[in-house]
């Protein structure tokens, strides 16, 4: 895994197709480090924290959910430090791993090959919750930079959490833009919300979890065209 120095403070882990691995993103501040999203499985985040090795970057203080869906949030129980998410992933994530059986992860392994291919390996399919639950907005001071948390609109989950880099006019949105998973309908009403949220915003580069960072303008025509 090669990472990507985005910016001064934040670096990208790309996204893989074939096991549909989302990007992953990490923030540097003087006195905490953030990962936005947790991965896919205890695999991918082992690569993930071998490359911040390689690259002398201190493992995540804090980990951040933007959604509950298994390739963004199914290596929790393996994080260094502490996990974050809202109220409702919190809460989908517990209602998971109260369904998690043998059984159940054969069911989830059938429904896309690339979850299969991501426990190839003979994994262990695990769910963890959070540590800290917000509601609403949460902004932590990482030492001459801030991540702000908050809770928006997405044609995709309802629970989508937005992490905004205010000093370098980064967004991380997960998977945000997307519309509903398998068939991936866009709803139009929650589409002009989002919409109207990423225009309030104070950002110039998306980066969401399965394509290429986008600017504001790229982000919002995606959204107009789904």
């Amino acid at each position: 895994m090669e990472l990507t120095q985005w910016s001064e403070h934040i670096l990208l882990a790309p996204f893989e197709d074939e096991r549909d691995r989302p990007i992953l993103g990490y923030i540097q501040g003087e006195k905490y480090t953030m990962a936005v999203d947790a991965g896919h499985s205890s695999l991918h985040l082992q690569e993930f924290y071998e490359a911040l090795q390689k690259a002398r970057k201190p493992l995540p203080d804090f980990t951040v959910l933007t959604h509950w869906h298994w390739d963004h949030s199914f290596a929790l129980p393996w994080i260094h430090g502490i996990s974050i998410a809202n109220m409702e992933t919190d809460q989908c994530l517990r209602e998971v791993q109260k369904n998690m059986s043998p059984d159940y992860a054969r069911q989830l392994m059938a429904m896309e090959p690339s979850i299969a291919l991501e426990y190839a390996p003979g994994q262990e399919m695990r769910v963890g919750t959070a540590d800290l639950v917000f509601d609403g907005q949460m902004m932590i001071d990482l030492g001459g930079i801030t991540a702000v948390l908050f809770r928006g609109p997405s044609p995709h989950t309802e629970d989508s959490t937005y992490v905004l880099i205010p000093e370098e006019k980064v967004l991380l949105l997960g998977d945000a833009a997307c519309g509903v998973y398998p068939d991936w309908h866009v709803d139009p009403h929650k589409a002009h919300q989002m919409i109207e949220l990423l225009e309030s915003l104070p950002f110039e580069t998306a980066v969401s979890g399965h394509w290429q960072p986008q600017t504001k303008e790229e982000l919002i025509r995606f959204i107009e065209e789904s």
